[in-house]
């Protein structure tokens, strides 16, 4: 049964994985009384979603064509009584809607213009971007690999260690994982060799490596005007990442010098919508590298809400033009963000990770939610499941042998 609208507001469409990302997301809107339409396009089991208190209908669409996201987007519209808001969760999920956005976007309203998301999530176009239009925000030395051939520029123009990542991930063919750091020629050709030689090759950023740990990385995450500049933001830095590429201990951080760099990155896009952007300091030159930016709600939104600075929610009022309704008075918080299962398996594999205890300030987990606990325990479970499952093979495998 769905929830009463509070606001008599249009639903808010949020296509992706049930995740924490998701879960963010519905949490963020749903606990301000805004009704929650979820379309899974991909990921884990659709009853993860389900079980949350603040999604009011799921729509299952993994594997569907265009065609049916469509008809099932038309289908939300008919019964609302004005154009749904319409958020995503991730890079494939803009790719998605940017593509049938001519056949929908007389029925929807988006937070962020879909086409233009889906060109600036390129990493290539981003730098370019920051260079052009970033007044002066430092970018670290960058190469693009389109072929095998061109891993031979990397040693003649960069130093080593460097990292690496797809220029998109939507098209990062057989690139695997996130991003890897290579210590030499040999270990980058090795790592490179199945991309560039599979069916589906990919296009591949390759960077000088800024010196520092996991806590030199510092994020921005913001509502944004039509102009690009963000009017409500949160600032922060990561702890801990496990697996390389993944935040799971941060922290928020009230820094005026951050905060004025990621005013510059998101400017120099012109984009609305819930943006975010990371950036890594180097010590030694006393200076924020640009990394990338995103145009849609990162793993960790559920830092904002909690720290007291829901972008979502003004977001998704900003869309309506509804914004006299937004708290004039939000301040940002300090809140520990952490994801306790990426944690734990950081353990079980060996890793040592910092103390991630709260010490008295507020935490919010990735998936946890004391008002909302059901689909953090299905989460748990599944994750649980799918490790005995893989024990079991191993020794049944074994046995054979």
């Amino acid at each position: 049964m769905a929830r009463k609208n509070l606001h008599d507001f249009p639903p808010a469409i949020i296509l992706g994985r049930p995740n924490a990302n998701l879960l963010g997301q519905v949490r963020a809107l749903g606990r301000q009384g805004i009704e929650v339409y979820c379309l899974l396009t991909r990921g884990e089991p659709p009853f993860i979603a389900r079980l949350s208190r603040y999604v009011d209908h799921t729509i299952i669409v993994q594997h569907a064509a265009d065609d049916e996201i469509v008809a099932a987007i038309k289908e939300i519209r008919e019964v609302s009584f004005s154009p749904p808001v319409v958020f995503w969760g991730g890079d494939y999920d803009i790719a998605l809607v940017a593509r049938i956005w001519p056949r929908i976007s007389k029925w929807v309203t988006a937070v962020t213009p879909p086409r233009e998301a889906a060109r600036f999530n390129d990493k290539e176009c981003q730098i370019q971007r920051v260079l052009a239009e970033g007044q002066g925000v430092a970018t670290p030395k960058t190469l693009v690999l389109y072929s095998e051939k061109d891993v031979d520029n990397v040693a003649t123009q960069l130093e080593f260690p460097v990292i690496c990542r797809p220029v998109e991930l939507a098209r990062k063919g057989q690139f695997d994982g996130k991003m890897f750091i290579a210590g030499d020629d040999q270990s980058l050709r090795a790592k490179l060799a199945p991309v560039f030689t599979g069916r589906a090759s990919g296009e591949i950023l390759v960077q000088e490596y800024i010196k520092g740990g996991s806590d030199q990385l510092f994020f921005a995450l913001a509502s944004c005007g039509d102009d690009g500049c963000p009017v409500a933001m949160v600032t922060g830095r990561k702890l801990y990442e496990y697996p390389d590429g993944l935040m799971c201990v941060g922290e928020t951080v009230d820094n005026s010098r951050l905060y004025s760099l990621a005013e510059k990155v998101f400017s120099a896009f012109a984009l609305s919508g819930v943006l975010g952007v990371e950036f890594k300091y180097d010590s030694c030159r006393d200076d924020y590298y640009f990394i990338e930016v995103n145009f849609r709600p990162e793993n960790i939104l559920s830092i904002a809400e909690r720290s007291g600075v829901n972008i979502m929610y003004h977001a998704y009022l900003k869309a309506i033009g509804r914004l006299e309704m937004y708290p004039a008075d939000c301040v940002q918080n300090t809140v520990v963000w952490r994801d306790i299962s990426l944690v734990v398996l950081s353990r079980l594999s060996g890793r040592n990770p910092p103390d991630y205890r709260t010490k008295g300030r507020e935490s919010v987990d990735a998936y946890w939610s004391f008002s909302d606990p059901l689909p953090a325990i299905a989460w748990y479970i599944v994750k649980v499941w799918r490790v005995l499952k893989g024990l079991i093979r191993g020794r049944n495998s074994v046995r054979v042998a």
